[in-house]
């Protein structure tokens, strides 16, 4: 498994851009250089590089914010005998104007934590040759999927269908795509877990300023009531400024959307050498009380 270190800032001060560039050693050919008075910069170097502390203590420094990301290359024994995986696919930039939320139960500080209401209402001819994709709503993803796709999830578990609206005629149901819905938490994953703090913000509530920078490892028995569609009952960072849950799926709905996501293996381990969780539930995790929030 090679292991690459992806590292971006969407938005800094022209002479911090260039100064970090000047501490780097390599110099790699694929940094993004300024252009006005902001400017963007993304550094791909491999695991272990000294550039990764020179990048990371720049920007702790002088505040920049910054997203991280860990890009492995599994192989193909990896990707076949994993039993659940991470599912990600493409997300589509559209603003799901119409849809309607609600704040109860969201964080009362950062007001992380907004529940959709009713159906997803978007501007669907933006999309009408996509199959599956992600779209960010308030404060998590959420998946479409086209009728073609749900023909291949007959009878799949821990998901249902909810109604589409086109942002053109939101007051009637819409045809050809579907929201997928997963309902199925799973248990918290193994205190080895490393999650670390990504430099936004975080509220006390957990729900922003977390990455997941390594690997994904549940216990067994974390895994005995797990449907083929789960979401991670843990946040973390996936677009915007808050954390999202992320989707775990079954080997058998990887081998029937292959073609059309992408999926990181789970490490299922028999017993966690850890002994201590990194950070509390997110407020709106399943079976959380947090008094005066989500009673």
């Amino acid at each position: 498994m090679k292991i690459t270190r992806l590292f971006k800032i969407t938005e800094a001060p022209k002479a911090q851009i260039h100064e970090l560039v000047s501490l780097l050693k390599n110099r790699p050919e694929y940094l993004i250089y300024p252009k006005g008075d902001t400017g963007r910069l993304n550094l791909k170097v491999e695991d272990g590089d000294p550039d990764v502390e020179v990048f990371e203590t720049y920007c702790k420094t002088h505040g920049i914010r910054f997203a991280a990301y860990r890009a492995r290359k599994y192989s193909k024994e990896e990707w076949d005998t994993a039993e659940f995986l991470l599912m990600k696919t493409e997300a589509a930039i559209i603003d799901p104007e119409g849809t309607k939320y609600t704040n109860e139960g969201a964080c009362p500080k950062c007001g992380v934590g907004w529940r959709q209401v009713g159906p997803l209402v978007m501007p669907l001819r933006k999309v009408a040759k996509k199959k599956i994709f992600l779209i960010h709503s308030k404060d998590d993803w959420e998946w479409v999927v086209s009728d073609e796709v749900v023909e291949l999830l007959q009878g799949f578990t821990g998901f249902r269908l909810g109604e589409m609206r086109d942002s053109k005629n939101p007051d009637v149901p819409a045809t050809g795509f579907h929201q997928l819905i997963i309902e199925n938490y799973l248990p918290r994953m193994a205190t080895m877990t490393n999650f670390v703090e990504n430099g936004w913000k975080r509220c006390e509530c957990n729900r922003a300023g977390w990455n997941l920078i390594d690997e994904k490892f549940y216990e067994h028995t974390a895994l005995q009531n797990a449907k083929d569609f789960n979401l991670t009952i843990e946040r973390w960072f996936g677009g915007g400024t808050s954390g999202v849950h992320w989707a775990i799926v079954s080997q058998k709905v990887r081998q029937k959307l292959k073609k059309l996501c992408v999926f990181d293996p789970v490490h299922i381990i028999e017993t966690d050498p850890g002994d201590k969780y990194k950070f509390d539930l997110p407020l709106d995790a399943p079976g959380c009380v947090v008094e005066g929030v989500n009673q």
